[in-house]
């Protein structure tokens, strides 16, 4: 019960990892962490900075697909500051040469799943809530047609990717001691008089265990899903790199982050901040 629960709560709210090479003793940054206090609980995401030899910083911002309105009021004004935005959005060829506002294809399954927990811990949607059609927005994802293709290259689905974090969860040293959510805590948030910050305070303790789950899951091989959405972002960020720009950033699934981190280091880009954003924050 609890694997289940983890790997797909993970996977669905944040994306996920692949890990790659990067130089000796560059910094981890840790992308989520979830802040327990006496009469609060607080899931936040880290903004880290990096700047490379010529000046020009990338920003990775980490996202969790359903959050407080306020979380995402606070990415908009954010964003307006960016020469470009690069964002993560698997939709097909037609909608990329139309417009974000038209029903964007995303992984079925996922969204649903997504809708779903937005609905039952009262937060809101990222696609409804982050303004997509702004100028400085950049495509730096798969399109559905390619990210089909890939998996059907490999045989892969979303719940055999799920499959796949369960496994590793059980098989990794020190994985099966992370925080508990089994049935008997489900049923209590459900009694409880505010059930949607009940249910809020356990999921973000299990997203604050995430990274490790995740990374654990991906050494065992690429996947399309993750990895090769990455290379994806990193050849469109090249790709920026070559305009007369000093300040960009990457909006994706937090969870994509770390590895991310990695690739910029690879770039020769050095980190040069962090500052921690509030996604949830709930009474308990």
């Amino acid at each position: 019960m609890k694997c289940a629960l983890v790997s797909t709560l993970t996977l669905m709210l944040t994306g996920a990892v692949h890990l790659v090479a990067e130089p000796i003793n560059a910094p981890k940054t840790d992308f989520v962490h979830y802040v327990d206090e006496d009469r609060r609980g607080r899931l936040q995401v880290a903004l880290a900075s990096y700047i490379n030899p010529k000046g020009v910083q990338v920003d990775l911002v980490g996202a969790v697909h359903v959050g407080d309105a306020s979380y995402y009021q606070d990415l908009n004004e954010r964003f307006k500051s960016y020469d470009s935005l690069l964002f993560e959005m698997v939709r097909s060829e037609q909608e990329a040469r139309t417009s974000v506002d038209s029903n964007p294809s995303q992984m079925g399954a996922v969204q649903s799943l997504q809708l779903s927990m937005k609905r039952i811990l009262g937060l809101e949607f990222q696609l409804d809530a982050i303004n997509y059609t702004a100028n400085n927005f950049v495509h730096a994802d798969l399109t559905l047609e390619e990210f089909l293709a890939r998996q059907a290259e490999r045989g892969e689905t979303i719940f055999s990717f799920i499959m796949k974090i369960m496994e590793a969860q059980l098989e990794e040293e020190g994985l099966q001691d992370g925080p508990q959510l089994g049935l008997l805590q489900l049923i209590q948030a459900f009694m409880s008089a505010d059930r949607a910050s009940a249910l809020k305070c356990l999921v973000a303790k299990q997203l604050d265990f995430s990274e490790a789950i995740l990374g654990a899951a991906e050494e065992q091989g690429e996947t399309v899903i993750l990895t090769e959405r990455n290379k994806r972002v990193i050849q469109v960020l090249k790709e920026q790199l070559t305009k007369d720009h000093d300040r960009l950033g990457i909006f994706y699934g937090a969870a994509h982050c770390p590895d991310l981190e990695k690739r910029l280091y690879t770039l020769g880009f050095q980190r040069i901040g962090q500052t921690w954003l509030t996604a949830w924050d709930m009474p308990k």
